[in-house]
């Protein structure tokens, strides 16, 4: 998942988004099928990566298609898909679990993936990621159009999913032993569902305040690092419960603003850049999770939350750092911090 993006992303910036969605989209359905009639684990392992890398490759240009068509109102699209994730987070687990109650084979969660690759693949057939609406002059300061390529800002919003992922994933990872074994709270599964459910409306809304993105990176970026303090000193489940929400609704803002962001600085590379930002969630996901595991093995887990605040102070100043380089290239409105 953290290679597919990486090179498919320029591959459709130069040769068309659609094509690409439809390729790995086949391919998609073609790793269920194999899935279907594996019978070892090396053949599972293989259907599984390939599944993975489509599933990375078509999330990533997808969002790109996305706002390449809807220039003005992509970034309220785009609080709208990314909700979707944290609702996916939420639903499939208890879809999986109810499944597994009913005597349903894994086999079948992969014939189910390879009929909603399908259905996408129907409904490609009647769009495509040409410009949809055109922003008319006099509000072309308050909305979305695409500037040029700004290397040192996407670099910096790679970092900032670096940090931001590797911490989302550390505590969705960790939350279950806190709550039974640091807390000795029964109700641990409640409180990384109510982490997932936050993100909903967290993102939403952020898609319809897309022009304040630069104060809601910020925000979130803040309340995000100080629920982390927080939770390493709490004593109660019932608190670490409602700490959850509130950690799950200011960490889920921060991936539709650097979205919006990077669209705004990708000029006419915005699935190479969607696919960086990719890339760089994957590689945090990996390093940053397992580096709190370590720390958590070696100091407790409460030391661990507090490494995860000073990681969200870090994306603080990388938030600030790429205000100041937006506002110095006039690429766009900066939500909040320009004109």
């Amino acid at each position: 998942m953290l290679a597919g993006p990486l090179i498919f992303g320029s591959i459709a910036d130069r040769h068309g988004k659609k094509s690409v969605l439809n390729a790995f989209l086949a391919i998609r359905i073609a790793a269920c099928v194999l899935l279907w009639f594996a019978s070892d684990s090396v053949v599972f392992a293989i259907g599984v990566f390939i599944v993975g890398i489509s599933i990375s490759i078509v999330q990533s240009i997808s969002i790109a298609g996305l706002s390449d068509a809807y220039p003005v109102s992509g970034g309220k699209k785009i609080g709208m898909i990314t909700s979707m994730y944290s609702l996916g987070a939420v639903t499939a687990p208890l879809v999986c679990g109810k499944m597994i109650e009913s005597g349903i084979t894994w086999r079948m969660l992969f014939v189910f993936v390879g009929i909603m690759a399908a259905f996408i693949t129907a409904g490609l057939a009647f769009t495509n990621c040409e410009v949809k609406e055109h922003p008319a002059a006099e509000i072309d300061h308050e909305n979305k159009i695409p500037g040029n390529w700004s290397t040192a800002v996407i670099s910096i919003l790679c970092f900032i999913m670096f940090i931001y992922v590797g911490v989302e994933n550390g505590f969705a990872f960790f939350i279950n032993s806190f709550m039974k074994e640091t807390l000795g709270a029964e109700h641990s599964y409640i409180a990384l569902s109510m982490f997932w459910l936050a993100m909903i409306p967290s993102r939403m809304i952020c898609g319809y305040l897309q022009k304040r993105k630069g104060i809601l990176l910020i925000t979130a970026a803040s309340g995000t690092a100080l629920a982390a303090v927080v939770m390493s000193v709490v004593q109660s489940g019932n608190t670490a419960v409602i700490l959850s929400f509130i950690l799950g609704f200011f960490s889920g803002a921060i991936y539709p603003n650097v979205l919006n962001f990077a669209m705004e600085n990708a000029g006419n590379k915005s699935a190479t850049a969607t696919g960086l930002i990719t890339a760089a969630t994957g590689l945090g996901g990996a390093v940053i999770t397992a580096s709190f595991g370590f720390v958590a093995e070696l100091f407790g887990i409460r030391t661990a939350f507090d490494v995860l605040s000073v990681l969200m102070i870090m994306d603080i100043a990388a938030a600030a750092i790429l205000i100041i380089i937006v506002r110095k290239n006039n690429v766009r409105d900066i939500g909040g911090y320009g004109d």
